[in-house]
């Protein structure tokens, strides 16, 4: 037994210390898993609540984006400035599908710059010949007293012309050299303005009682005024005098426009109803263009000078023959008076603007016989000026339009023009871009033309075809090329231009062909009112395909090539592809009439199919009506023109129509409103292609032409960045505090979006 008060041994020592450490250990262990749980718990309810409000901010942002995104398409046509500002807000807050779908419509819009600086109307215009520079000019109340130079590729003020304080600026011209620029001012001088080294040359005084009115002709060569009863040409260079001839009334001449041969001059008094065409050459009238019941407040002439357009207070616009003094046609749209109208190069379009703040665009070719109900309708309008357009002029490529206004702005808008590809004595009815988008197949009787895309020149022919071609396709490899001609299709290697094999379809002609998505099956659609189902490699049929009642016009698979889709009297059949048999009929309504086409979407949900002008939209899993739309107003009863082919884009925003009314329509696909109208072609446009990346369309007419055209949108960021350029601006403090109230002052255009 131990002894009290003894001595411990070594041995207990040890024990004893190793004792109390594992004691000591123990409870550290516990005090430290106890905070570590307490740690945690705390860490846990911290996440949960930063989870919680983070989910509470995104659940807010998708909300708020959502509202702006619905303010932005309801105001699109009334504000599209502001409504593109929301649009680009709505995805910077959150990029939902419905900020999506209003950003692309808003990037669509054909505004390129607003330019700002003048402090009263802009009321002249002119761009230089190369369409590089615009000059313009503001009324008796700008203060800047400065003509302005625009560079029209960065909408960024390249110079400034100044003239005197007191005086107006009556017109501006540039040389056909582009090296001068002419200023007409009220003090009766022409200043001459030096473009390359920014210096005036000596301001000609003009021996001239008074000006009234004034014009140049479109190379600046001669001026011509109005004053004390009298017109007068002069050479602009020396200021002579080359012809002067007196009006045949004591009216005041308010107006006067140069034709563009300067042989031809219009002008209008202040009795205002009444047209008068001039000789300049001999200073005789040639014609007056009577009839009208309303003022004449702009003129201008088409290219050739054969048409006169004529805008005044009824808000109709009136094109004259120049030649008989006969009325072509009268232009409806606008809703207010007319204070400005311009021909496009080409001329084939007519641009009008005036006290409604709205410029509408019209095609010039239209008819000359317009009645209340086939009225010549503008096919474009263009809104966004605050105030009465008082200028209108096109770039020399007819891709440009200026506006000026009272709202002290200019804008630049894009005016699409398609790049011909090729013209042909007869004309072009099918085309077909190849997979990689290098290649565009086009025929137009007998044979087929492969053109490179990049070049526009002909890359090689495809053999001829005794009954001329029906259609064709491209594989979707761009190996192979299938063209079909009466009961026979071709398939062809598009490397060597050798023939591969013939298929021989016994189908009274062939009338459409597709490859599926694998290459490995051809389905054509013949005159037998039977659709065919090929071996792509044995050259066999695997199937025909019975049920229309009339030829099959139209052909499509669905992206996973599961099903096809054939288009016959009137009537849409959905077929599996594994079993060879129909699985829906898709019937059109209303009794309408004409060749039908069918395309699916990108994902293959959506089937649309047209007749007529209408375009009617299937779900392809229940093969239901989704919607219909039709080519106009968004009514059936409104279309105008046999839609002859349609399209998805390969990112299924965006849906194609080509029209027998010219016009070849894009179309967004969430919303159903149309983007664009692509204008250009003489004749009904007949056939149409989109390259697989979406950014070039191909369209072919009757005209005898193909066209290029650039429709890709950019990526959604970019689009922010085009919006922000496009404006030069932001949110006002007014339109903050309406539509942004309680969120962040943050800018929508940021730095990076204004220049990059």
């Amino acid at each position: 037994m131990p002894r009290f008060g003894g001595t411990v041994s070594p041995e207990d020592a040890a024990v004893t210390t190793r004792y109390r450490s594992s004691v000591r250990v123990k409870f550290l262990i516990a005090a430290l898993t106890a905070s570590l749980m307490a740690s945690s718990l705390v860490i846990w309810q911290r996440e949960t609540v930063i989870e919680s409000t983070r989910k509470e901010r995104e659940d807010r942002d998708r909300s708020i984006s959502r509202l702006l995104a619905l303010e932005s398409s309801e105001m699109l046509d009334a504000d599209p400035d502001l409504a593109s500002l929301l649009a680009a807000r709505a995805f910077r807050v959150s990029p939902t599908r419905e900020a999506e779908t209003s950003l692309r419509n808003a990037g669509a819009l054909p505004l390129a710059h607003r330019l700002t600086g003048h402090q009263d109307a802009v009321l002249r215009l002119a761009f230089s010949p190369d369409g590089r520079v615009l000059a313009t000019a503001g009324g008796s109340a700008d203060g800047s007293r400065a003509v302005r130079l625009w560079d029209t590729a960065s909408g960024r003020t390249r110079a400034t012309v100044p003239y005197a304080p007191e005086n107006l600026v009556q017109g501006v011209a540039f040389s056909s050299s582009g090296e001068t620029l002419a200023v007409g001012q009220s003090d009766k001088t022409v200043q001459l303005w030096d473009m390359a080294t920014g210096h005036p040359h000596p301001a000609v005084t003009l021996d001239s009682s008074g000006i009234d009115a004034a014009d140049f002709t479109p190379d600046g060569r001669l001026y011509a005024t109005s004053g004390s009863h009298r017109i007068q040409v002069w050479d602009t260079a020396t200021g002579r005098l080359r012809n002067s001839f007196r009006h045949p009334t004591d009216a005041l001449v308010v107006g006067i426009k140069f034709a563009p041969d300067g042989h031809t001059l219009a002008t209008t008094d202040n009795g205002f109803k009444t047209v008068r065409l001039w000789d300049v050459d001999r200073g005789r009238l040639r014609t007056t263009l009577t009839g009208r019941q309303d003022s004449v407040s702009a003129m201008a002439f088409s290219p050739d000078g054969r048409a006169l357009a004529v805008g005044g207070s009824s808000s109709v616009v009136q094109v004259w023959d120049t030649t008989t003094g006969r009325r072509r046609t009268a232009l409806t749209g606008n809703q207010d008076s007319v204070d400005a109208v311009a021909f496009s190069p080409d001329g084939r379009t007519v641009a009008a603007g005036g006290w409604d703040n709205v410029i509408e665009v019209w095609d010039s070719r239209n008819p000359a016989r317009t009645t209340a109900r086939k009225p010549n309708r503008p096919h474009t309008t263009l809104t966004g000026h605050a105030g009465r357009v008082t200028s209108l002029a096109f770039s020399p490529d007819a891709s440009t339009l200026a506006s000026g206004s009272d709202d002290h702005t200019v804008r630049l808008w894009n005016t699409p023009v398609g790049r011909t590809i090729s013209r042909s004595r007869n004309f072009v009815y099918a085309i077909a871009f190849s997979p990689d988008g290098r290649t565009l197949a086009t025929t137009a009787g007998t044979t087929v033309q492969l053109w490179n895309t990049r070049t526009r020149r002909l890359r090689a022919t495809i053999g001829a075809q005794e009954n001329g071609v029906d259609a064709f396709a491209f594989s979707p490899d761009g190996r192979t090329f299938g063209v079909a001609s009466d009961d026979t299709v071709r398939l062809w290697d598009t490397r060597t231009r050798h023939l591969r094999s013939t298929l021989t379809a016994r189908q009274k002609g062939v009338y459409s062909i597709a490859f599926s998505p694998d290459g490995h099956t051809l389905a054509t659609g013949g005159g037998d009112h039977a659709t065919r189902i090929w071996d792509t490699g044995t050259g066999r049929v695997r199937a025909t395909l019975t049920g229309h009642q009339n030829s099959v016009g139209s052909v499509a698979f669905s992206p996973d090539g599961r099903t096809l889709a054939t288009a016959g009297d009137l009537t849409v059949r959905l077929w599996n592809m594994r079993t060879m048999r129909s699985r829906a009929v898709l019937e059109y309504q209303l009794g309408l009439d004409g060749d039908t086409k069918v395309a699916f979407s990108p994902d293959g949900r959506t089937l649309a199919g047209s007749a007529d002008g209408v375009v009617w939209f299937w779900d392809t899993a229940t093969g239901q009506p989704q919607r219909s739309r039709s080519e106009g107003l968004g009514t059936i009863a409104s279309q105008n023109g046999t839609i002859m082919a349609l399209a998805f884009s390969p990112d299924g925003h965006t849906f194609v129509t080509a029209n027998t009314d010219r016009r070849t329509r894009l179309w967004d696909t969430a919303t159903g409103r149309l983007r664009s109208t692509l204008t250009g072609h003489t004749g009904p446009v007949i056939a149409m292609s989109l390259n697989r990346g979406g950014r070039t369309l191909a369209t072919a007419s009757i005209d005898h032409t193909v066209r290029l055209w650039d429709v890709g949108l950019p990526a959604l960021e970019k689009t922010i960045a085009k919006i922000c350029r496009s404006l030069g601006r932001d949110f006002t403090a007014d339109e903050r505090a309406t539509y942004l109230s309680g969120q962040p002052s943050d800018p929508t255009c940021r730095q990076d979006t204004k220049t990059s």
